[in-house]
């Protein structure tokens, strides 16, 4: 039986102890008090069932976990003390809470460390491959250089190379465009270019950041925002990461979320995702390389500052299991990444 169905059983009105044992209480102010409970009951369920879908498609140990704390702090309201193996202790709560804390804090700890920086702080990665010797553009949030010259000209080099990586799987993208123009101009509610460099050197603890630089990509349209590629640098200048949305062409029906990654034969395609704003509504995984049993070479953009040669002369099922060890080496070493960032 699931944890939700044991919540329903639980919320049984047979089951009720009332304070008012002499049934005196009206029919109309119990059904009245009975619905207002069970609605609010089935909002949260239907919230904590949100969470549970995005907790399937947290890509690292600490988004999942943040999910999982939320939807655990939701259970332990409703659950009864005969629920023992699922009861939530009001200690693990505080505990949860203080990871979920611990999480945030550290993500503004890291933007308040990269806020007044100058390029002391970053000449190490000048021409890696940007030029960083331009003017700093800071608010409150992040440091940023705007696109220009050369910048621009290596923004629209990398905007290609990501599309292109994408494009063996244009039919999943149905709905939409890839991207071919990059927005510069200013953005109106902040101090920076829609489009922009931001400079992150260092972690919430002050050690290097693993990616110290991120090409943050955008377009605006008749719709608003048509997409949005955060492109993360690594020490060397290579991309270690991308995270991008890319809109349906009326703005507002479907959005794809795409996750790529590296290991060491290139980056790859880690996992597409399709989120519905009409009817049926909801999130679906379309594409995961681990779990497609196609996963092939040709996903995988070579390193071209440190690749490994593709054997040659492999057997279909050889291929298989090449591509399947490339995945599952890319996604321990990402799990790794992810506890070193704070």
């Amino acid at each position: 039986m699931s944890i939700i169905q044991k919540m329903l059983d639980a919320l049984n009105m047979e089951n009720w102890n009332t304070k008012d044992s002499s049934n005196t209480i009206r029919q109309e102010e119990f059904e009245f008090e009975k619905d207002r409970m069970l609605n609010d009951f089935r909002s949260k369920i239907e919230y904590a069932n949100e969470l549970i879908n995005e907790a399937q498609d947290a890509d690292d140990k600490e988004k999942f976990y943040d999910y999982v704390n939320e939807i655990r702090l939701i259970f332990s309201e409703f659950l009864i003390n005969e629920l023992h193996e699922e009861t939530i202790t009001s200690s693990d709560n505080r505990e949860q809470k203080r990871a979920y804390d611990r999480y945030y804090s550290n993500i503004n700890k890291q933007k308040e460390n990269n806020l007044h920086i100058t390029y002391e702080d970053v000449k190490g990665y000048d021409e890696k491959p940007f030029d960083l010797k331009g003017k700093f553009i800071s608010d409150e949030n992040f440091t940023t250089i705007e696109l220009s010259g050369h910048n621009l000209e290596i923004a629209y080099e990398y905007l290609k190379e990501i599309n292109f990586l994408l494009s063996p799987h244009k039919n999943l993208y149905e709905d939409a465009e890839f991207p071919e123009k990059i927005s510069i101009e200013y953005d109106s509610n902040r101090k920076f270019p829609i489009s922009h460099l931001r400079l992150m050197p260092y972690t919430a603890t002050m050690k290097k950041s693993k990616y110290p630089l991120c090409l943050w990509l955008s377009s605006v349209g008749d719709y608003g925002t048509e997409y949005i590629y955060s492109v993360y640098f690594n020490r060397e200048g290579d991309i270690g990461q991308c995270e991008l949305s890319l809109h349906g062409s009326d703005g507002i029906g479907v959005s794809y979320e795409t996750k790529i990654r590296r290991n060491q034969y290139g980056l790859y395609i880690l996992r597409i995702s399709k989120t519905l704003y009409s009817p049926p509504y909801g999130t679906t995984t379309i594409y995961h390389s681990i779990n497609n049993e196609n996963t092939s070479i040709s996903t995988t953009i070579e390193n071209k500052s440190n690749s490994k040669p593709k054997p040659k002369h492999m057997s279909n099922y050889e291929i298989e299991q090449y591509a399947k060890e490339c995945n599952a080496y890319a996604i321990r070493e990402e799990r790794k990444e992810q506890n070193k960032l704070y």
